[in-house]
């Protein structure tokens, strides 16, 4: 086989292989383009949800603790009250009331809330990594196209 026809034959493999890559870039662009459209989605869901409200209630009384008080009635009986009691920041005591299931449940909903925001901000950042990826990659299909 001489060199002219070795070098036609490279270039066949070539021009195969950047076909098949293109149609591969095609559906990898397609699928991002749907997950950017679904994380919008989901961004915009959340925020109708006021994620971020119990997120910053999250931030403001996680490092608080609860007290338990009592007073006593005019027959002499104990009755107890909670407070949530909070060294930084205002206000310093707040009253919760005779019973901790609300809280407690606010405080669960607004630790998921937390986390849930953390984890969007994450997928966030790989979008944007993985963008830059695409975008490499298509600048890399391009310069193949002008061999």
């Amino acid at each position: 086989m001489n060199k002219s026809a070795e070098k036609s034959a490279r270039l066949e493999e070539v021009v195969r292989r950047l076909a098949v890559n293109i149609e591969l870039f095609s559906q990898v662009e397609r699928y991002y383009k749907m997950f950017v459209n679904s994380y919008r989605d989901l961004v915009e869901v959340l925020r109708r949800l006021k994620l971020l409200e119990l997120v910053d209630f999250y931030k403001k009384y996680k490092n608080c603790s609860i007290e338990e008080t009592w007073v006593l009635n005019k027959q002499k009986k104990k009755y107890y009250y909670y407070y949530l009691k909070c060294k930084e920041g205002g206000p310093r005591s707040i009253y919760l009331g005779r019973s901790l299931g609300s809280y407690n449940t606010l405080r669960q909903v607004s630790k998921r809330a937390f986390e849930l925001k953390q984890l969007i901000d994450r997928v966030g950042e790989l979008l944007i990594e993985f963008e830059k990826g695409l975008l490499l990659y298509m600048k890399y299909l391009k310069q193949l196209r002008e061999v």
